[in-house]
């Protein structure tokens, strides 16, 4: 599908410009989680060392020991939300994408949701009032029998649907018998199992 495809290349694609950016902030908030991490252990140790408490060496470990797992979590926060903001950028990169490349982009998508040539286009409110039933009219004349298209339009073709939803882009289409989510976000949500990796991989080194 080309819709997840080009989706999945630009996920990558800012994973791999924003590598030393995002790593570089990643190494300065983990040293300063660790530094506090440490700052808070030596405390605590102080602290049982003031008041002279039996097992006051098994407390600091312990303080030690708890203060690396909180660390821990939080570095795994830190990552956490910088893969998130590279799907986040992503998405935005595909819904400001040039005029030409998105209405072409938008045309394949509904060619591959609508192999009947027929339904209900659902677009966002800005895309609705960019493209219209003029766009789609466009689509049903290359599409007719006769056009030179790959395949001809059997019953009334696309029809731009009175109802907006609130996604970035792309195109959700509804028949009778189904409805096709080809948004964005829903492209996003299925195929970022299988990309997460490949973003931690090329921002962090991980396997």
């Amino acid at each position: 599908m080309e819709g997840l495809e080009r989706l999945e290349a630009k996920i990558l694609e800012r994973a791999r410009e924003a590598r030393e950016e995002i790593l570089a902030r990643a190494r300065a908030e983990g040293e300063a989680i660790l530094s506090r991490a440490g700052e808070e252990a030596l405390k605590k140790r102080e602290e049982i060392l003031r008041r002279g408490e039996r097992g006051a060496e098994e407390k600091k470990q312990r303080a030690i020991t708890l203060a690396g797992l909180e660390a821990r979590k939080e570095i795994l926060k830190v990552k956490d939300d910088l893969v998130e903001e590279v799907f986040k950028e992503a998405l935005e990169r595909l819904r400001d994408m040039g005029e030409e490349e998105y209405r072409t982009l938008v045309k394949n998508m509904l060619a591959e949701a609508a192999r009947s040539g027929e339904g209900e286009v659902i677009f966002s409110s800005r895309d609705a009032q960019r493209l219209g039933q003029g766009f789609l009219d466009e689509i049903n004349r290359e599409r007719a029998p006769g056009s030179g298209g790959a395949d001809g339009l059997r019953g009334g073709g696309l029809k731009l649907s009175r109802e907006t939803r609130d996604i970035a882009g792309g195109v959700i289409l509804r028949t009778p018998y189904i409805e096709v989510n080809n948004s964005f976000e829903a492209l996003l949500s299925r195929c970022r199992e299988e990309l997460e990796p490949q973003v931690a991989r090329i921002l962090f080194g991980e396997l």
